[in-house]
Formats: structure tokens, sequence, C-alpha cells
């Protein structure tokens, strides 16, 4: 059976030895790492958790989230992940959607869900389960059909969707992924990422499915933490956002620090500029870059291979193993190299659909457009080149009207980064009486940099069509992030809406 936990078993039983987690000052291997799931899940079984049931895990990059979110899944249950940080009406509408059977979290989360009817484990009582019940393997009647997680993610509308994740999914994703990565059993993998979210736990399993190594940090806020754990761990791999890289552009030792272990970089989640990504490969050039698309509905669909980085820095790759893409415009036609259409996907690691939402199901999965069973219509827009690579122009929800024409935020965002004294860019629309959307950049300047914002729009203007330059520009200390290490756009256009009232 092709389980998500069964990633973990196997390879204790190859290399029981080998180093599997470190968090802190300890490193578990996995012979250890397996013995905590093992014995937890049985513990969880004996408090009344049923195959099926969903298990809410609420806690930050420790040994204590890591043994949850696969205890859940070992006792047969569907593991959700949820950011530890996250809000009280937030996680009572998580745990009332998914008709939560236990919440595991933090003590101040389970004060915070007091009035929930669920089974409470602090990490206290996680670590005593741990302690106190043998590992003997549970009786259970599984298959990869199964539900291994159901991610909540963040919805147009605002209220959060459960994406349903398949164990067969998962470890498709996990095949795929450590494949063209070429993960092997001496990476160290740096997770700096939430375990809540797809991107981050993905670092998991893959490590998982090869039997390397994976560094717990509870996140990122400052570069110098971040190149001290690459160092003090010889890390080969590294899985960032935009804002990661940017954190260790801007550290001005960053030439002279021992990265020499670094293999590889990705960046997957929120989409990156082609000046950034050059920056990076001009501060490390030996660090190969994968730049890669998925959304949590399946994980990944692309990836662009270092070799392809410096030809075309501005793709995101092509589709990865085991799958089929297609881009398809509003009336169903498959469209033609170079004309924009909506990215649609189908293989193995693609959700079962959204929890107790079956219209919003129907309208995500439907038939492929080459008629032999159904595909996930991703609602992103994308456009090919001759040779089939991929380029992201953006969310069908995001594009911007203005002047009666279509505005691609990110082609804004990207020649807004190719300013030398621009370090990260959001780009949004606030209404305007004469314009439609009036396309509104807001940036963060370098250290030390004052930008002149005519000389800058000039800059953008010479890059993009006249539609696309910025009415406004506004220059901010920090973009706010979502959880996920995302640039939270809901955020950034409220303040942008609020500093630029609509004149009537």
């Amino acid at each position: 059976m092709q389980l998500l936990d069964g990633l973990l078993e196997r390879t204790a039983q190859r290399t029981p030895e080998a180093p599997a987690l470190v968090h802190g000052e300890r490193t578990w291997s996995y012979a250890e790492l397996e013995s905590r799931v093992a014995r937890a899940a049985r513990a969880l079984a004996e408090a009344g958790v049923r195959r099926g049931d969903r298990v809410v895990c609420c806690h930050d990059n420790s040994i204590e989230g890591v043994t949850a979110l696969f205890a859940a899944m070992r006792a047969g249950a569907c593991a959700v992940p949820v950011h530890p940080a996250v809000k009280p009406a937030r996680l009572s509408y998580v745990l009332e959607h998914c008709e939560a059977r236990a919440l595991l979290a933090h003590t101040a989360v389970l004060q915070a869900a007091a009035r929930h009817p669920v089974v409470r484990w602090s990490e206290d009582t996680l670590e005593a389960a741990v302690a106190a019940t043998p590992a003997a393997p549970l009786a259970l009647a599984r298959t990869d059909a199964d539900l291994g997680l159901v991610i909540y993610t963040s919805g147009s509308t605002g209220t959060p969707n459960g994406v349903m994740l398949a164990h067969r999914a998962l470890r498709a994703s996990a095949w795929a992924i450590s494949t063209y990565l070429e993960n092997r059993a001496d990476d160290v993998l740096l997770l700096l990422l939430p375990l809540s979210f797809g991107y981050g736990l993905t670092q998991l399993t893959t490590a998982f499915r090869v039997g390397a190594c994976v560094v717990l940090e509870k996140g990122f806020g400052l570069p110098f933490p971040i190149v001290q754990a690459i160092e003090k761990h010889r890390v080969t791999g590294l899985a960032g956002v935009p804002t990661v890289f940017a954190l260790l552009l801007s550290l001005k030792e960053l030439p002279t620090r021992d990265l020499g272990s670094l293999r590889y970089f990705t960046n997957a989640g929120a989409g990156i500029a082609p000046a950034m990504i050059a920056r990076v490969r001009a501060a490390l050039p030996h660090v190969r870059f994968y730049p890669m698309y998925g959304q949590t509905e399946c994980t990944r669909v692309t990836y662009l291979a270092p070799d392809q980085v410096d030809v075309r820095p501005e793709s995101v790759g092509r589709g990865m193993p085991n799958q089929q893409h297609w881009l398809v415009a509003e009336d169903g036609r498959v469209v033609s190299a170079e004309e924009t259409g909506e990215l649609v996907v189908r293989g193995s690691h693609v959700m079962d659909g959204y929890w107790k939402d079956p219209e919003r199901t129907a309208r995500a999965l439907r038939p492929a457009p080459d008629g032999l069973g159904t595909a996930l219509y991703t609602r992103d827009l994308f456009r090919t080149d001759a040779e089939g690579y991929l380029y992201f122009v953006g969310r069908s929800d995001e594009i911007l009207k203005c002047k009666g024409q279509k505005v691609a935020p990110k082609e804004v965002e990207d020649a807004l980064l190719t300013h030398p004294g621009v370090a990260l860019a959001a780009v949004v629309g606030v209404p305007d009486a004469v314009l439609g959307d009036a396309v509104t950049a807001v940036v963060v300047a370098h250290e030390g940099v004052t930008l002149n914002l005519r000389e800058l729009q000039k800059h953008v203007a010479a890059l993009v069509d006249d539609a696309s330059v910025p009415k406004y520009i506004d220059v901010v200390d920090a973009l706010p992030r979502s959880e996920r290490g995302k640039l939270d756009k809901r955020a950034i256009a409220e303040a942008a809406r609020a500093r630029h009232p609509l004149k009537q």
C-alpha cells in the first residue's frame, strides 16, 4: 500500500540509524522517529481516534509537530495541519467544519478552543503518551484511497477551503518531487516553512522517501540564523519563498560565509521575479535553482531544470513526472503556444475535492480537455512557448482591468524588481473612477536606498505596456506576509485602498 506514513516506516527499516530530524540540539534517527510515531498512534487509537476521523494538529516546526502529523495518519485518521499562530475564530471554523475528533496543540491553543468537544492533547500529553505506550503496530485495514490530509487554504472569499489529499496523491507528489530534485540519502534539508502547509510538509515527505535528514527551524525573520543553520548542519537543500531569498541577499557578509554544502534552492508557493533569481545566482553561483509552480490542490505542477534558469528565467518550467496538463481558453478550447489560458492538470497527485463543499469541488474537478476522466482546473493563467515551457501570468481573480485592458500584477512586479533599489514588490489594484483599477505598486527598498519614485515609474514604463504602469508607488518598510511566508496580497490591497481612497 502506498501510505504516506509508510515512507517513514520503510526508511526506518532500511536505515534505522540514519538521522531523520534535527530540532534544537537533538537529533532523532529514523528508528527513534518511527518508534515515536508508532507509540503516539496507538495512544491516539486508545483515546478513541478511529479510521477516517479528523485530527487537527497545531504545532510549530518541532519534533512534536512531526510526531503528531504522522501519528494521526498511522492511527488511520486524516491529519488537519493548522498554523500555531492561528486566530481563535479560524481555529473554531476548522474544528467545526472538519468535525474534528481530536486536537493536538500547544496549551494556549487548547485553551482558545475550550468549548469544542474533542480529544485534547497538549505537547506534554503527547510526550507522556510516547513514553508510556508500546510501539506495537495497529491492526488497521487502510488503503491509499484514504484521506491523509485536509489542508485549509484561504479562498478568494476569505472562507477557508479544506483541500482533501489522499495517501496516493501525497505519495505521488513525494515521488515526483524527490525524483526531479534528485534527492538522496545524504541530503540535509533546512525546513524554514511551516509544517502546516503543503510546501513545508513536502520537505518532510521527500526526505523520508529517500532517507535524508531534515533540520527543523521555527521560521524566518532575520538572515543570520538561516546562514548559521546552513553552516552548522551542512545543509544541502533549502526550500524558500521570495522573502527568504531577499533576507539572504540583505546579508552583507553573505559572500564570506561557508555555504559550500548547499546544492539547491527551490521556490514555490509564490512567484519569483527573474531579477531576484539573477541576484541569488550571482551571490551563490554554485547553488542550483529550481523555480517551481504548484498549489495545495495538487502540491506541485511544474519545475524549471537548473540548466534552463539562465536561458529562460521567467519560466516555471515544464510539467513534473506522471501528470498531464493543458492550457484552455474560457470557451474550453486548448490554446496554442504564446496564447494565455487556464492551467488544467490531471494526475494521481490531484486532490479528491474540497471538504463538505460539493459545489466548489464540481467547479474545480471537471472533465479533462481530452474527454478522459476529470482534471483540476486551477484558475491560474499561463502561456507556453514553442518548446512547451510554461510562464505564469497570474491568478484569474487577481488580474486587474485598467483603461479597459488586462494587467497581470506579476509582470509589473517583475519589472519593479529589475530596479537595483527595489528589494521586494507587490502590485494590487485600487478603485478608480476613470481607470477602473488603478495599478498600485507597494515596494520595499534595499537598506540605505532612497527611491526616486518618478524615476522608478519611468523605469517600469520602459518595460511594460502603458496600462500596466503604476499610477501609485508606495514605499513601505515591510510587506505583510501570510502564515505560509507568501506576501499577503489581501492585506497589501486593503492598506493601499486606505491610502488611496476612491475619488468620485
